[in-house]
């Protein structure tokens, strides 16, 4: 079974906290790995946690969420951060600041909508779907970046020691030509 997607939340509404990370939860691949109430928390989580996928809230008490996605893209460069607001919509000022600052992609919450099972469904259908794919192409790169080593003189001991055998230059230009030219020309 491959590992499951790591997710941090953050937003000061404990409503929407709950509903976020109870829908997160119930997807088998999805792992919540801290739920924080404003920016510094977030921040925070992110250190101790190292999740693969961020999902912030713009407006927060403390720092909100553009000052933590600053912190955190400072600690990452490469970890997927979804802005997920009121705030942020299509063309909004607030989403295009968070895509100026480093956010990989943004999600409008749910507004308007008179029942849970509504905001629920919205969540299965626009947001984890995207926590998915990010945390996907996120996980990886990372694996892969862990499994393939770079070879270096440096790293193998076999090229520390063998000399670079490189040949005349005129010898080597003449090897490139076609038939009898191939005779090196005369010195001098």
């Amino acid at each position: 079974m491959a590992s499951l997607i790591r997710i941090l939340v953050a937003d000061d509404s404990s409503v929407t906290r709950r509903i976020v990370t109870e829908s997160i939860s119930a997807e088998q691949d999805l792992e919540i790995v801290g739920a924080a109430q404003d920016g510094n928390e977030a921040v925070a989580f992110f250190k101790a946690q190292n999740p693969d996928v961020v999902m912030l809230d713009v407006d927060m008490p403390n720092l909100n969420g553009i000052g933590a996605l600053k912190a955190i893209r400072a600690l990452n460069e490469s970890v997927p951060i979804i802005m997920f607001s009121t705030l942020t919509v299509k063309g909004g000022e607030a989403t295009l600041d968070a895509l100026s600052a480093g956010a990989t992609d943004y999600a409008a919450k749910p507004t308007g909508v008179g029942h849970l099972d509504k905001a629920i469904q919205y969540l299965r259908t626009e947001v984890i779907p995207k926590l998915r794919t990010w945390g996907k192409r996120y996980k990886d790169r990372h694996e892969k970046k862990i499994a393939a080593p770079t070879i270096t003189r440096e790293t193998t001991p076999s090229f520390q020691s063998a000399p670079i055998a490189t040949p005349a230059p005129a010898a080597a230009a003449a090897a490139c030509l076609p038939g009898p030219a191939r005779s090196a020309p005369p010195a001098g």
